[in-house]
């Protein structure tokens, strides 16, 4: 049964709650393990919530998602969640921002590509209800392996200074931080890959859960319909089937959009060859490779990259002109 509580019953977090060392500065961030499951609850702040390691499943009004290391979870305000099942510990670093902190710094935030006016919408406030405003869905963003380094040491250079409230340049030093932990989220997602479908109705059927983590977890082994199918416990024609009636793709053409994600991951942020990252990915052919990469994203892996880090410069000359 769904977690979801009923609006009259669910728990709303204020950010006051929260062990603030200066709750003025609308800001609050801390590392913390979650051993079990976590009930449906809404807050009047935003929420990010970086996945560092563990896993477990997070659930909201569009369904229930894994809880993957290098994941960033938005809950904006008034949006319920839930964690209804965490498999030993699972480390999460929450940074909060208050609804001051988003309206004095609104244009920045909605200048991001993950947020958007919704994340101005009060819990408590009766005119948005009237004006039949709703809260901005909860949604996560994929960082890159070399995205997750720098914004993880940004965090807890955040979490540590949050804790020393009136030294010397004590609001600009933790406001600039989570300024650039926003921005750092923008630069480091993960491009966008096509995908053959949204999994979450998947993922609430055990079998097809544990298809799709085998493929999610072990993308570069050389795994066949039949190994996939064994962790199911389907017969091979049945998960297919499962599988297109619900993700619109068979269980081998997920399996190669997932590889797909990871390779343009590694060639957006390394240096390693073509064939090695074909080979990194799972492919054992590299011109096999090259050739479905070109035709599902129209240009060759060479010329993605080249295009990839073309727009990183651009992004960065507009940050220094600015």
């Amino acid at each position: 049964m769904s977690l979801q509580a009923s609006q009259e019953n669910m728990d709303v977090l204020a950010f006051q709650q929260f062990l603030c060392h200066d709750p003025s500065l609308g800001i609050y961030a801390d590392l913390f393990t979650l051993t079990e499951p976590m009930a449906a609850h809404r807050h009047d702040f935003l929420e990010m919530a970086f996945m560092i390691k563990g896993y477990g499943q997070h659930e909201d009004g569009q369904g229930c998602m894994p809880l993957l290391s290098g994941d960033v979870w938005i809950i904006p305000p008034g949006q319920w969640h839930a964690y209804p099942f965490i498999e030993e510990g699972v480390s999460i670093f929450n940074l909060l921002l208050s609804q001051d902190f988003l309206m004095a710094y609104k244009q920045v935030l909605l200048s991001t590509h993950y947020l958007d006016t919704r994340i101005l919408y009060s819990q408590v406030a009766s005119a948005n209800r009237d004006k039949g405003l709703v809260p901005m869905p909860a949604h996560s963003i994929r960082l890159s392996p070399q995205g997750r380094g720098v914004i993880h040491t940004l965090l807890m250079t955040l979490a540590e200074e949050v804790r020393r409230p009136g030294g010397a340049g004590y609001a600009g030093i933790c406001t600039g931080l989570a300024l650039q932990i926003i921005g750092m989220i923008d630069r480091y997602s993960e491009p966008p890959v096509s995908s053959p479908g949204d999994t979450r109705s998947a993922r609430h059927i055990p079998e097809l859960l544990s298809a799709l983590r085998c493929i999610e977890e072990r993308y570069a082994e050389p795994l066949t319909l039949e190994e996939i199918a064994r962790h199911s416990n389907y017969a091979p024609t049945y998960l297919v089937r499962k599988f297109r009636h619900h993700l619109g793709a068979s269980p081998i053409e997920y399996l190669f959009q997932v590889r797909l994600q990871h390779a343009c991951t590694r060639l957006k942020t390394t240096n390693h060859s073509v064939s090695a990252i074909a080979s990194e990915v799972g492919f054992s052919d590299s011109r096999y490779f090259a050739t479905r990469f070109r035709r599902s994203l129209g240009v060759t892996p060479s010329e993605f990259r080249v295009r990839s880090r073309d727009r990183m410069t651009n992004k960065e000359d507009n940050i220094v002109e600015a």
